[in-house]
């Protein structure tokens, strides 16, 4: 598919300012439901550096563990595939497949390490923005179905049919950009939606049921009201859970653990990056409604993300 494939190349590094905006990222979420973690890995490139980051969300433990590494991926780009890797002594990775055969992930670095098996089982969805002269695509997998192995501090985690999610998006991203984001699932439900705030923002929810009534509500995206608001009234919102409504969406999102980041560059004054992200592993419940029909999603798990950014 050729939305795998790399799209913001190392070529854009030349001249920095003319493509400030320019910004990719890789991002895949796996739900184990026997030992009942979360962990997920990403790999964002701006124009300044490329960026990996894992983390192991284990409610067994008090925070989760987190790894993450800083330079520059290999160059190579082989069309409709997806093949981000790296290799040097203190970290090496491999991000490679396509949709057809699936993908595999390995990862070896002195704190952490996994081999992991992922296959698609129902068709991805894309979205694509054009508004003016900003170009913004992402291509979505949910209920991928992952087997392998992990390791961290926290213990060795075995992966037998766990559910995934993973995405690319790349385009034009504003310097100033605030987002608040979900990718939930189950066996029977997935959701993902968007509130990218400001003035060419992206926006965006889709649904999509293996099994409900009425049956023409399954085995097809659904891109539901777009009208969302992520609703948190405590002081303290990362401790009390968060209602995610639309028109045609009510869920309770309920806080399990959350990791949070703070880049600065340079340090003192933060003119180049200045971001501020959260990403929390969630248990959801709720309802959607399909043409006119509301039904329940049943429990979910996944990501929450929020974040505020200049980059």
């Amino acid at each position: 598919m050729e939305l795998e494939e790399k799209k913001v190349l190392l070529g854009s590094r030349i001249n920095f300012i003319a493509n400030r905006k320019k910004k990719e990222w890789w991002y895949t979420g796996v739900s184990d439901p026997q030992s009942g973690v979360y962990f997920s890995f990403s790999l964002i490139r701006i124009a300044l550096i490329d960026n990996f980051h894992f983390a192991m969300f284990d409610p067994k433990f008090d925070k989760p563990f987190e790894f993450e590494w800083k330079g520059y991926i290999d160059a190579e780009n082989p069309a409709g595939r997806l093949s981000l890797s790296h290799h040097s002594e203190g970290c090496t990775f491999q991000l490679l497949g396509s949709a057809e055969e699936g993908w595999r992930y390995e990862l070896r670095a002195p704190t952490v390490s996994f081999a992991l098996e992922s296959k698609p089982t129902i068709p991805a969805f894309t979205k694509y923005d054009e508004k003016f002269d900003d170009e913004y695509a992402l291509l979505h997998f949910f209920q991928n179905c992952v087997n392998g192995m992990v390791e961290t501090p926290l213990g060795k985690y075995e992966m037998t049919n766990a559910l995934s999610y993973c995405d690319h998006c790349f385009g034009s991203v504003p310097k100033h950009s605030r987002w608040h984001w979900i990718a939930v699932q189950n066996a029977n439900c997935a959701i993902a939606s968007l509130m990218n705030y400001g003035g060419l923002a992206q926006c965006y929810t889709e649904a999509y049921l293996n099994c409900a009534e009425p049956v023409n509500a399954c085995k097809r995206w659904i891109r539901l009201d777009q009208d969302v608001s992520f609703e948190s009234t405590s002081e303290h919102h990362f401790e009390h859970p968060w209602q995610v409504t639309s028109p045609d969406m009510d869920l309770t999102l309920q806080i399990q653990m959350r990791c949070y980041s703070q880049e600065r560059i340079p340090p003192l004054f933060p003119f180049l990056l200045s971001i501020d992200h959260s990403e929390c592993f969630v248990k959801v419940f709720g309802k959607i409604r399909v043409d006119g029909t509301w039904i329940d999603t049943g429990t979910m798990y996944g990501v929450l993300e929020e974040h505020h950014g200049t980059w």
